[in-house]
């Protein structure tokens, strides 16, 4: 069924007729929405280091075993009134979102990337005489890392711990599967090691990936004084590292630098406006960087294009100024919003 996927298979095809773009759209909208109905399965039991698949769906409160039809994604929910079946207590409406979010998440990375034959990511040039995968193995690769960073995110809002072999699991396929097709990642190690451009695309694949997670890692320890601190000392931090660490592996290091940059600055604002809407602390570091996440993959292509320096062109500067940007910053930034957080507690207790 995946190879008729292709540019030229019936995806292509049903998007030619009248109303076949929306039917495909509402098919991976709702084909979203089940990988959403798991990932709140992930979200739940991961952290409290459960099976995800024994027992089956039931009730947190109650432990009745939800029903087939109470179980449909947005749905059952909206059938049930946001109530259990049996006990009537209220459920959760973060089901529902998750559910949507990820319906959205999907129905996006399949257009652009299944449909519209790529046209948000940059066009490789080393090995561009490989044969690339089917455009459906980048959706899928992608929603993994989206995936993986969402769910990731809904733990630490929930102030539960981020299930860090989640993040290990997702890692190695963010390794392994350029093994297998290059094109993957749409853009090359750049000029930083121009000499290893003639090796075999497999054995560069090993490297770009091998180059993102340790500049990843390298800017979690950068950031390190800018993280909150999580249910224990540290515990925020280290998991940044995680989390950076995977992205690096997936996207490469260029694009790290990039979101961890844009996401820390995002941050950085959003800790600003809880002195004066305390609410706005539920957006965490791992919400921005999963949602910055989204929108680099989304928008990848611009971005190369109009910021040449986030491409291939990019050489060692572009690391050397993202890492002192980083390493002055991030302890900066933490004096002048404590001293801010501070200054705001003391006009109000006034």
């Amino acid at each position: 069924m995946l190879s008729t996927l292709g540019p030229r298979g019936i995806v292509h095809e049903l998007t030619e007729t009248p109303g076949g773009g929306a039917l495909l759209l509402g098919f991976l909208f709702v084909l979203g929405t089940l990988l959403g109905s798991f990932a709140n399965v992930v979200v739940h039991r991961l952290p409290r280091r459960r099976s995800l698949f024994w027992p089956p769906s039931h009730c947190p409160r109650c432990k009745h075993a939800i029903r087939w039809r109470d179980n449909i994604p947005i749905v059952g929910w909206m059938l049930l009134n946001g109530k259990c079946r049996d006990c009537g207590l209220p459920i959760s409406s973060q089901y529902v979102f998750v559910e949507t979010l990820f319906g959205i998440v999907l129905a996006t990375l399949g257009w652009l990337e299944g449909v519209e034959g790529r046209a948000n990511l940059p066009a490789r040039t080393s090995f561009s005489v490989d044969i690339p995968p089917s455009d459906w193995i980048f959706v899928a690769y992608h929603l993994l890392l989206v995936g993986t960073l969402v769910c990731a995110a809904l733990m630490t809002q929930e102030r539960k711990p981020i299930s860090r072999p989640l993040l290990v699991f997702s890692g190695w396929w963010g390794l392994a599967v350029p093994l297998m097709w290059a094109a993957i990642r749409p853009v090359p190690l750049g000029k930083v090691l121009p000499e290893l451009l003639s090796v075999s695309s497999a054995m560069l694949a090993g490297v770009e990936g091998a180059a993102g997670l340790l500049v990843g890692i390298l800017i979690g320890l950068l950031i390190w004084p800018a993280m909150p601190e999580g249910r224990a000392p540290r515990d925020r931090q280290v998991d940044a590292i995680y989390e950076l660490g995977m992205l690096g592996t997936f996207l490469g290091w260029q694009a790290v630098c990039g979101i961890a940059i844009v996401s820390l600055a995002l941050m950085w604002a959003s800790q600003v406006v809880a002195l004066v809407w305390p609410r706005a602390m539920r957006l965490t570091w791992t919400s921005w960087l999963a949602a910055v996440t989204f929108v680099w993959i989304c928008f990848w292509s611009t971005i190369v294009r109009t910021m040449p320096f986030w491409g291939e062109t990019a050489d060692g500067t572009v690391l050397v100024c993202a890492g002192v940007l980083l390493a002055v910053a991030c302890p900066l930034s933490r004096v002048v919003l404590q001293r801010a957080a501070d200054a705001f507690s003391a006009t109000a207790q006034e």
